[in-house]
């Protein structure tokens, strides 16, 4: 029974406990829909999603739809990395966070 407090991890661990002996090849391809369309989605692992509430956006959608953005995301991209040192092509080796802002070596 999945209360207010589990996580969509949670949700799934509970389910795989209640197969034992169940197809493996079911519980993988379970995983695998919840890893590519609720992970990739809402841009969190699965062990920080709410079990309950991670698909309550109908408050966001308009008439039941999803919304798609008109120009797509670089509009939004653009705004979010106005200011930041941006370097393509480039190893990243390590990331210091113990400072006020993030550098990336």
């Amino acid at each position: 029974y999945v209360k207010h407090h589990h996580s969509v991890q949670d949700a799934y661990d509970m389910w795989c406990a209640q197969q034992q002996g169940g197809d493996p090849g079911v519980m993988a391809g379970v995983r695998g829909a919840l890893c590519s369309e609720v992970e990739l989605e809402y841009g969190a692992d699965l062990s920080s999603l709410s079990a309950l509430h991670y698909d309550q956006d109908e408050d966001f959608s308009r008439n039941g739809r999803e919304m798609m953005w008109g120009r797509g995301y670089e509009p939004l991209v653009n705004a979010m990395s106005q200011g930041l040192l941006i370097y393509y092509d480039q190893a990243v080796t390590a990331v210091d966070y113990s400072g006020s802002s993030a550098v990336v070596v």
